[in-house]
C-alpha cells in the first residue's frame, strides 16, 4: 500500500559455539546468512570473539522469525538466548546483509561494537553495547 512502511523488528541474541570455529569456517557462515539475509530483507551485524556470537538483525518479523529458526537448528551453535526484540523507527545496518567482526587478541566484544554501531542510533548502540559489556564481564 503506498504512503505505509512494513514494521520494522529487531532481535540480538547472543549463542555459544558448539566447538572452535576457525576463520573458514566463520567466512562460510557469513557467506550463506549475506545471502539469507539479502533474499529476505534482513540486515544486521555478527560479533564473533573465539567462544560466543553476539548478533542483531532487523527486517520484517515474519522473516527474522524464520532465520532464528534456521539459526536455533545450526548445531555450531548452542544456548541460544533472545537478549532483546522490539519494533525499530530505521534500519541501523540497512547496506549491510551482514555486517561481521571477530574480535582479535585481547579487543572485548564491547569494543568490537562500538566500533561496529558508530552510525547506529544512540540509543540502539547503547543497548547493543550493554549487552556486549555483560558478555564481556562473565
Amino acid at each position: 500500500m503506498r504512503g505505509t512502511s512494513m514494521p520494522i523488528d529487531s532481535i540480538t541474541y547472543i549463542s555459544t559455539a558448539a566447538t572452535k570455529i576457525d576463520g573458514p569456517v566463520l567466512d562460510a557462515i557469513l557467506v550463506v546468512s549475506r545471502r539469507n539475509n539479502a533474499r529476505d530483507g534482513l540486515s544486521g551485524m555478527l560479533i564473533y570473539d573465539g567462544v560466543r556470537f553476539l548478533q542483531y538483525l532487523e527486517g520484517a518479523a515474519f522473516e527474522i522469525d524464520a532465520a532464528l529458526t534456521r539459526i536455533r537448528a545450526d548445531e555450531r551453535h548452542r544456548g541460544l538466548v533472545v537478549l532483546a526484540r522490539k519494533g525499530i523507527e530505521r534500519r541501523q545496518f540497512g547496506e549491510w546483509a551482514m555486517a561481521s567482526r571477530q574480535t582479535i587478541g585481547g579487543e572485548s566484544i564491547a569494543d568490537a561494537v562500538v566500533d561496529m554501531t558508530r552510525d547506529c542510533d544512540p540509543t540502539v548502540a547503547a543497548e547493543l553495547v550493554s549487552f556486549a559489556r555483560l558478555r564481556d564481564a562473565a
